[in-house]
């Protein structure tokens, strides 16, 4: 007889010699019931986060997408922008033609009493 077989021999002897009880074996099914149900319900689990990761992924392309969308427009915006020296130098020259006109009615309501005094002593 080879060294496995007696090694093997002895172990189904050992077997043999310690009895398992019925309660044992049940014991014994339902950890194993147990140990398949948490192995499915973290397979499950893996697969349920893969599809998810795969979401948030897409979702985070799309917003990637939209954000250099949004940097893009924003550059336009700045570059067509209306600025605080221009809005000064419109104001400016908004000022510059308003006190012109201001003068020039002032002058012309000076004429028209000039002229109206004139009509009235004669």
């Amino acid at each position: 007889m080879s060294e496995q077989e007696q090694e093997h021999r002895i172990y189904m002897d050992r077997r043999a010699s310690t009895p398992t009880s019925a309660m044992e074996r049940h014991a014994q099914t339902i950890i194993g019931a147990i140990l398949v149900g948490l192995i499915a319900w973290v397979g499950m689990s893996v697969t349920s986060s893969k599809e998810d990761i795969a979401k948030l992924q897409t979702n985070q392309e799309n917003i990637k997408s939209a954000l250099v969308d949004i940097k893009s427009d924003l550059k336009i915006a700045v570059r067509d922008r209306f600025t605080a020296t221009q809005a000064r130098e419109m104001r400016s020259g908004c000022q510059d033609r308003m006190n012109k006109l201001e003068n020039r009615l002032d002058n012309l309501e000076r004429l028209e009493n000039v002229r109206h005094n004139r009509g009235m002593n004669p």
